[in-house]
Parts: structure tokens; sequence; C-alpha cells
């Protein structure tokens, strides 16, 4: 079983950002433009709203860009 306080220190200083009605409208523009899943586009916008420009999701299109953000798939094979 996780354990949420084992997996704090992980995260420590990392930026965190709150699901506010800004972020999910922001999303819901981006999932209908760009053809992403509701929660696919939730964390895009989280991750533009603390400047990020990468995100590595495994199951986002590999070297899409969103904005200035590069989309970088892991377990792609070039």
């Amino acid at each position: 079983m996780w354990n949420r306080s084992e997996a704090l220190p992980l995260f420590n200083g990392k930026p965190v950002v709150a699901t506010k009605p800004q972020l999910i409208v922001s999303a819901s523009r981006l999932e209908e433009g760009h053809t992403l899943s509701c929660w696919d586009a939730l964390i895009v916008q989280a991750a533009n709203r603390v400047g990020a420009e990468r995100l590595v999701p495994e199951d986002l299109q590999n070297g899409r860009r969103l904005g200035v953000l590069a989309i970088e798939n892991p377990f792609h094979r070039a």
C-alpha cells in the first residue's frame, strides 16, 4: 500500500498547482482545441502554470508541442 508520508519528501520543494476553476476552464479549452482527454489537459495546463518546458507522460504523443511545453514519452521508440 502506498504511504503518503513516505512519498512527501519526493515532492519537497516542487511546485504545487491547485485545481481552481480557472485551471479547469483553461484545460477544457485545451481539451477541445487539441483533442486531449480532460485529465491530460489538466496535467498539461498545470505544467504550463508552473512554467515547465518539458512533460514526460507515458500516454501522450511523443514530440508534440503545446505552446512552450514539449511532450516526451519515455517509452517511445525512435
